[in-house]
C-alpha cells in the first residue's frame, strides 16, 4: 500500500479549497460574500497550487493553449490556427 505524505501546508490548501467550494456554491441568501469573490479567490489558489505541484512546462502549456484559443479571428486566420483543435487539446489536457 502507498502511503502518501502530506505536508501541513497541502492539509490547511486542501480544507482552504473545500471550505471555498462549499461557500461558493451555497445560495445568495447564505453565502458569506459574493460568489464572484469566493469563485476568484477559488480559482487564484488552484493556480497558485497547480504551479506549486505540477511541473511548470505543464502550465506553460496549458497558458499557450488558452491564449492561442482566445486569439482574435483575424489573427487565428493570419496564423493558420484552428481554434476548435486547441479548444479540444485544452479540454483533454485538464
Amino acid at each position: 500500500m502507498i502511503v502518501l505524505r502530506q505536508s501541513r501546508y497541502d492539509l490547511l490548501l486542501l480544507g482552504v479549497v473545500v471550505v471555498l467550494s462549499i461557500a461558493a456554491n451555497l445560495p445568495d441568501e447564505y453565502a458569506p460574500f459574493d460568489n464572484r469573490v469566493l469563485i476568484a479567490t477559488l480559482a487564484v489558489i488552484i493556480g497558485v497550487s497547480l504551479i506549486r505541484y505540477v511541473r511548470i512546462s505543464l502550465v506553460l502549456i496549458t497558458a499557450v493553449l488558452v491564449l492561442a484559443s482566445n486569439l482574435p479571428q483575424e489573427m487565428a486566420v493570419q496564423f493558420g490556427i484552428d481554434k476548435n483543435i486547441l479548444l479540444i487539446t485544452l479540454f483533454a489536457m485538464v
